[in-house]
């Protein structure tokens, strides 16, 4: 059956089948050690679409729902299903019940591994033989595993139209542009323009001992540690924002602002 129509997969089903490419590794007791490469590509050692080829699904239910198709050859599958010690060409022609038994364990238990690692995982998964492949794909995966000197054993994943939709919903949302947040700011800003604030002109201070505090009286002068030359601060909510100098507008005081602080101070 020809893959060629499948689409180019995006970031986020890649993770998905890298997802599945540790677990299938790490769940994989006939090769131990084994390690697992991900392929958006057909590898140019995969074997091609036969009558042979084992074809496994894994259904996930609940919030991630879809299914998945793991296409395995039939000399991959012989390789995976051969006990220590046995022969090769007899692995090859003997599928047992058994055989395929020890299959389906191991990609039920790749399955629910990457099912727990989901945000939203599938409440359950069930995994059982197919008599073909799926009639419908939306993305296609290759993984080439291996492990020393053995034979690379390269498997299919398909996944179906449900799983990338549920993958998909669960990406992140995209940051917003710089325009977005520029607008943001001003929309949250405008929000604030009419709260009043106390603005406070501070002359100068002076640190005072308790007893001198208290023999303080009418006519008592108390000298502020400021030069009449130097600016006097503009306090807001009691941080520094500007210094400026005092003048008098219709016979109150006021203040002309020399200097405007880029960072509030104290």
């Amino acid at each position: 059956m020809s893959t060629a129509a499948a689409p180019t997969p995006v970031p986020d089903l890649q993770s998905y089948a890298r997802a599945w490419a540790k677990s299938l590794a790490t769940a994989q007791p006939a090769i131990p050690g084994a390690t697992c490469e991900v392929f958006t590509q057909s590898p140019a050692r995969a074997p091609a679409s036969g009558d042979g080829d084992l074809w496994i699904t894994a259904t996930s239910a609940g919030e991630f729902a879809g299914t998945v198709a793991l296409r395995i050859g039939r000399a991959s599958a012989a390789q995976l299903m051969r006990t220590p010690g046995s022969d090769k060409a007899e692995a090859a022609e003997e599928f047992s019940a058994e055989n395929k038994a020890a299959l389906l364990e191991w990609i039920r238990t790749a399955a629910a591994d990457v099912a727990a690692n989901l945000r939203n995982g599938g409440d359950q998964v069930q995994v059982e033989l197919a008599a073909a492949a799926p009639e419908t794909t939306a993305a296609i995966f290759w993984f080439e595993m291996s492990a020393g000197d053995a034979d690379p054993i390269v498997l299919e994943l398909r996944l179906d139209s449900a799983t990338v939709l549920s993958l998909q919903s669960m990406s992140p949302a995209p940051l917003p542009s710089e325009s977005v947040v520029a607008d943001m700011t001003a929309t949250r800003l405008s929000m604030l323009m009419d709260v009043e604030l106390i603005v406070t002109v501070r002359f100068g201070g002076r640190r005072m001992l308790l007893k001198d505090i208290l023999d303080l009286c009418a006519g008592s002068v108390v000298e502020l540690d400021q030069q009449i030359q130097e600016p006097v601060d503009l306090l807001l909510d009691g941080k520094l924002i500007a210094r400026g100098e005092v003048v008098v507008v219709d016979g109150n005081y006021g203040l002309r602002v020399t200097e405007v602080l880029s960072s509030p101070g104290n």
